[in-house]
């Protein structure tokens, strides 16, 4: 009996054993898939209809509206007080404001999440200020969850900043050469989330964020011009919006 003859039932029996390894994998991996489709399934069972996304290539565009406090934490308003002698002071760098805020927003991918410009309005408010932000915004929304219309959006954006005094409050503390519009740069940077609801409206959160200003003083006394100022704040804002 020759060799090939020989080894030829051994060989039948190794070919048995890898087909039954081979389908017992498969029959493993095909539990393990259907588990995980079947749970998949069960989780946005879970999840009201009224939170679920809407079509991936819907919803691309947002306005959102809302307001918060805004926290002055530091800086220095300049201004002129003392003309005759021609010298320059400044104010203290500490102080709230109540903020408004609009929001225009569009996504590049032409989908409801992902990143995407927007373009900022807002108005801040207290006694014997008025201030106002205008700039465009880069944000990146992204889903947390994929049966849920949850999105975590930074964002970072520059653009134009105006803080406004009232002019008798500044006249009669400052001295009438005083100019009480001061015209700055804004940086803002920070996180929001927002939560789509019935696959059309939205709330949304944006946690502790900065806004920071800065900008020659524009404060003339005389010949003289007073030095560059700044202005850190930090927003918390929340409110609700549509999308479309």
């Amino acid at each position: 009996m020759s060799n090939t003859q020989e080894h030829a039932p051994s060989r039948r029996r190794r070919r048995r054993r890898l087909r039954g390894l081979v389908r017992n994998l498969a029959l493993g991996a095909a539990v393990v898939v259907g588990g995980g489709l079947t749970g998949a399934q069960e989780a946005k069972a879970d999840i009201p209809q009224a939170l679920r996304p809407p079509p991936e290539n819907s919803q691309t565009m947002q306005f959102l509206f809302g307001f918060g406090p805004s926290s002055r934490v530091g800086g220095r308003y300049w201004y002129g007080y003392d003309c005759a002698r021609g010298y320059c002071g400044y104010s203290g760098g500490y102080g709230g404001s109540f903020k408004l805020h609009q929001e225009f927003a569009f996504h590049f991918t032409g989908k409801w999440h992902g990143p995407g410009l927007s373009f900022v309005a807002q108005q801040g408010f207290a006694p014997y200020y008025f201030g106002l932000n205008l700039l465009p915004r880069f944000f990146w929304d992204i889903q947390v969850y994929k049966p849920l219309a949850l999105l975590i959006s930074p964002f970072v954006g520059v653009g134009y900043h105006l803080s406004h005094w009232n002019y008798y409050f500044y006249n009669t503390y400052f001295g009438a050469y005083g100019r009480p519009n001061y015209h700055a740069a804004t940086l803002q940077f920070g996180v929001t989330a927002k939560l789509m609801i019935a696959q059309r409206w939205m709330v949304w959160l944006q946690f502790p964020s900065a806004d920071l200003h800065l900008g020659p003083g524009q404060y003339y006394c005389g010949a003289v011009v007073c030095p560059t100022y700044y202005n850190a704040r930090f927003d918390v804002l929340a409110g609700g919006g549509v999308t479309f």
